[in-house]
């Protein structure tokens, strides 16, 4: 999808990018609520998120109308064949650094007046992101509601585990336990694939020692951050079956992947479970599989952003960093896709288990003391 202009929102004013002619023009913000009247029918227009995604509020900073305006503006958009797209000011800072490549200017500023054509270049060379259409309603749905007590639930649950180590549960060794890993993972490894045991550190005994037997999985090997961030989406810390109230079952991953994990550009205070599984998952898994595809070295991937960077540590003259090379973009996001299918795919073993047994487990061994 092209865009043809890109919008940016100023305490008072706005400026607007024009991807035909390359200019800025900067309006009113009355201007600005006239577009849809003004702009030419079939245009699409895109602008931050956090301008016009979301309604003034008693301490807003960014947004300028207040939610009747917005639904009224979309409206008009709408019934002017005006399609508006809006973007994750997170990306906004990526789009700045980019910027910087494009034009071949190291001094360019971040500001409102380059900030629009900025965010252009980044969507026309990257037009895999993610873009969010306006919403319907500003009103909190009941589902959106009961994410943020399972979110809330979710940190505490790995906020506990995290206290005691993920203390590796009875019967590690061939012992009895309750434990669901304990019961379960030689299952849950022999049903999901190798790209899923390598992201999660699935790995087994290679050889007969003491109690355990080769071919057997073995536990202190497993990524536990990763893996309970997972089932904690399934399992209370009583080793309970988490049940959504909306639906009386066991929780979709279409719920979980948007709400719980946040597995979106969008996402605000993503929580406990998408920081094991992005910042301390996917950040080192992704890097290690391109710098094993490249021969370099996975420090050497980690150093770099993807738009590049402007690095000011000497203030008097900063220099620009280089971002990543197509074919390391290419890479990352072609193993940051496995990554986030390997979560999927081990989301969906956990829970056709709890959903055929239907029983107690404990998640983690400790749960009933530190509660």
């Amino acid at each position: 999808m092209s865009i043809d202009y890109v919008l940016d929102c100023g305490m008072n004013t706005a400026t607007i990018y024009s991807a035909k002619t390359g200019e800025v023009e900067t309006i009113r913000h009355d201007a600005l609520l006239n577009l849809p009247e003004s702009l030419p029918k079939g245009s699409t227009i895109m602008c931050e998120y956090a301008h016009l995604g979301c309604p003034r509020k008693k301490r807003s900073l960014s947004q300028p109308f207040e939610a009747h305006v917005l639904l009224d503006l979309y409206k008009r958009f709408e019934e002017n064949d005006i399609t508006l797209k809006l973007f994750p000011q997170q990306s906004t800072p990526r789009a700045c650094n980019y910027a910087i490549k494009v034009t071949g200017d190291k001094d360019r500023e971040k500001s409102d007046i380059t900030d629009p054509e900025s965010i252009y270049f980044l969507l026309r060379d990257f037009p895999e992101i993610s873009l969010m259409n306006p919403p319907r309603s500003f009103e909190v749905s009941d589902k959106r509601a009961e994410s943020y007590e399972w979110v809330a639930d979710s940190n505490m649950y790995l906020n506990i585990a995290r206290r005691y180590s993920y203390v590796k549960a009875e019967g590690d060794e061939g012992g009895e336990s309750d434990d669901f890993l304990v019961k379960n993972m030689q299952q849950v490894y022999e049903a999901v694939s190798e790209t899923c045991r390598s992201a999660f550190g699935l790995d087994t005994y290679k050889s007969n020692r003491g109690k355990v037997k080769k071919g057997q999985v073995n536990l202190n090997k497993m990524k536990k951050a990763q893996v309970y961030s997972v089932l904690t989406q399934l399992l209370d810390a009583d080793g309970n079956p988490r049940i959504q109230k909306s639906t009386g079952k066991l929780p979709s991953w279409k719920f979980i992947k948007r709400y719980s994990i946040k597995m979106t550009p969008f996402h605000f205070k993503g929580g406990v479970a998408r920081s094991n599984l992005y910042y301390h998952g996917a950040r080192h898994w992704v890097s290690a599989q391109m710098a094993d595809e490249l021969g370099v070295t996975s420090k050497s991937i980690k150093k770099k952003r993807r738009g590049g960077y402007v690095n000011s540590d000497n203030k008097k003259s900063p220099v620009y960093v280089e971002g990543f090379s197509d074919e390391e973009n290419r890479l990352f996001i072609k193993y940051r896709t496995q990554y986030c299918n390997a979560v999927r795919e081990l989301f969906r073993s956990f829970r056709d288990i709890i959903e055929k047994d239907g029983v107690h487990y404990s998640i983690p061994k400790v749960a009933d003391s530190a509660v």
